[in-house]
């Protein structure tokens, strides 16, 4: 899990000149995370993926200016593909539906979206796991309005 409030994850560094980076907002356009850092040396700012999923062994940071696609391990070639696909980001008008079942204090964020059903179907079962492990904090699903159907009972928002 990565903390977003009331602190963000931060421990991102500068693919260009290696010192610490600012991290500001989250941004979630899809599948992937993001965070807008920036870097207080040289002054450059990144989209730095947030360490989640394939991205906990292969961090990638993206240039906000030009899209370009910094520390690709090796290996994951084809994740820098994928990424960069979806740079930039595009603006276009996506109808949400949010249900909201309850409030809660603190929440979990479970990110089931993919371009693929079936890692889609992959990520939304994790769901259960959060809903019998971490009762005290709400889990909030965010999964394509096909899956709708398969939202466990005990979730907080979809």
């Amino acid at each position: 899990m990565v903390e977003l409030k009331p602190a963000l994850y931060s421990k991102f560094t500068c693919p260009e000149c290696g010192a610490g980076l600012l991290a500001g907002k989250v941004v979630i356009p899809g599948m992937n995370a993001y965070a807008e850092c920036a870097c207080g040396n040289c002054g450059r700012s990144f989209f730095q993926m947030l360490p989640t999923g394939h991205f906990v062994n292969a961090p990638l940071s993206v240039g906000t200016s030009d899209g370009r696609i910094y520390n690709c391990a090796d290996g994951y070639e084809w994740l820098s593909k994928i990424v960069t696909a979806s740079f930039p980001l595009r603006k276009d008008n996506v109808v949400i539906d949010r249900v909201v079942y309850k409030t809660c204090r603190e929440a979990i964020i479970l990110d089931a979206l993919d371009f693929l059903y079936g890692h889609s179907l992959l990520k939304l079962y994790n769901a259960q796991h959060h809903l019998d492990h971490d009762r005290d904090t709400g889990l909030i699903i965010l999964l394509p309005r096909i899956f709708a159907w398969m939202i466990p009972a005990g979730c907080a928002e979809a």
